[in-house]
């Protein structure tokens, strides 16, 4: 029978040591996927924002009890935080961008409802 812990020929002093093999859990396969989801979809903003925050979240939640979080969760938790800073960045340039050219968000909402919709809202209110 088979016997893992032996190697082919049957002597079991001829084997080499192998140090122990941490395993990605699924918490850091998450944090990962989600650092990199956000990295890709930061420019929109939001998403960037909401993948990035998963990312890190699941990055330290697969820690766990450990000292120190495995090699990928770590990795993720530093791409999540990357995503996360540029779709902040992304949303104050799109708000300024907005303010530099209409003058306000009310202007911009105007402008918006003529041009798509054949009217505009006088009054100050946006709904």
């Amino acid at each position: 029978m088979y016997n893992p812990n032996e190697n082919r020929f049957g002597d079991p002093e001829d084997q080499f040591e192998r140090p122990p093999v941490r395993n990605m859990s699924t918490m850091a396969a998450a944090g990962l996927a989600c650092g990199i989801i956000g990295l890709v979809l930061c420019e929109t903003g939001w998403f960037g924002i909401m993948f990035g925050a998963l990312g890190i979240l699941f990055g330290f939640l697969s820690k766990g009890a450990a000292d120190k979080p495995c090699k990928q969760a770590r990795y993720g938790m530093i791409i999540g935080l990357v995503a996360l800073l540029i779709g902040i960045v992304m949303i104050i340039v799109s708000f300024r961008t907005v303010i530099v050219n209409y003058g306000s968000i009310q202007n911009y909402y105007n402008m918006f409802l003529q041009q798509f919709y054949g009217t505009g809202s006088s009054s100050g209110n946006l709904l």
